[in-house]
């Protein structure tokens, strides 16, 4: 869990824009569906700290996952959670 107080320092920093910059060094004119990112991942020892955290938009979140563990893991990951999602709704 981050932090509200955090979210909002990161927010603010990042201007509330997706910081994800291309080859070009051009940067993500996304404003929406914005992301925490870790820099160093999570599952890696990242930490929740500013210095490591980052605004991304959905895409660019999921392509950093991607390049961090793998096409593969991340697709197993998102099909798996939206089975859960599924499950859920049809208990409820």
């Amino acid at each position: 869990h981050i932090l509200a107080a955090l979210q909002r320092k990161v927010y603010e920093r990042d201007a509330g824009r997706c910081s994800y910059l291309d080859a070009r060094g051009q940067r993500c004119c996304e404003t929406r569906y914005l992301e925490l990112h870790h820099v160093e991942p999570f599952a890696r020892g990242g930490e929740h700290e500013a210095s490591n955290l980052a605004l991304r938009c959905a895409a660019h979140n999921r392509l950093a996952a991607e390049q961090d563990f793998g096409e593969q893991l991340v697709a197993a990951r998102r099909g798996a959670a939206r089975h859960e999602s599924r499950s859920r709704q049809s208990v409820d």
